[in-house]
């Protein structure tokens, strides 16, 4: 898995953590879910979106 430092905006970082939590709190674990795993599945899911959409 590559690795990269990258930067956020605050309000996308808080809105990511929001994620991680309520994940956790339905029960997945730290093992389960945490932030980098939680903005690897948001940019494949984006990266999808971009993709149906035609690249535009």
């Amino acid at each position: 898995m590559a690795r990269r430092n990258i930067y956020f905006k605050e309000k996308t970082e808080r809105e990511v953590q929001d994620l991680v939590q309520i994940e956790i709190q339905d029960g997945a674990t730290n093992g389960d879910v945490n932030f980098s795993s939680m903005v690897n599945e948001l940019i494949g899911i984006g990266l999808m979106v971009k993709n149906i959409r035609g690249g535009e």
